[in-house]
């Protein structure tokens, strides 16, 4: 059977994958060290990330902190090497372009289609 860990398993979205029957992978999701010892102990087939800051106003004061854990951090999951399903937000998108899909980037062009994030909490949930 599969085993699918979750990070951010304190917040709604978390607790109601937990309760789902995901594995909590309790760890700073920033410090790449305590990801490899979570990952290590867990030994989970899938993540998924719903770690992250969300309060959006405050984006915009705190820019390089959301960017940290909104974004980069997420390298540190991806080191793992294990298959990494990302939770996002329609705040990427400036709802004036569409449809989008999986495939769809920022400011890259794809079937016609352009994502422009629609303030500082949008561009920190992207990552390249």
């Amino acid at each position: 059977m599969t085993k699918i860990a979750v990070t951010g398993w304190d917040g709604r979205l978390g607790r109601a994958l937990v309760k789902a029957g995901c594995v909590p992978l309790e760890c700073d999701i920033t410090d790449p060290f305590q990801v490899k010892q979570a990952v290590k102990k867990v030994k989970p087939d899938i993540i998924i990330n719903c770690a992250a800051l969300t309060q959006v106003d405050e984006a915009e004061n705190d820019y390089e902190h959301f960017l940290d854990v909104n974004s980069f951090a997420v390298r540190n999951l991806l080191d793992t090497k294990l298959q990494v399903v990302q939770i996002s937000t329609d705040y990427v998108f400036d709802g004036h372009r569409g449809p989008y899909n999986e495939h769809s980037q920022v400011c890259d062009e794809v079937d016609g289609v352009v994502t422009e994030p629609v303030n500082a909490y949008g561009w920190s949930k992207i990552w390249n």
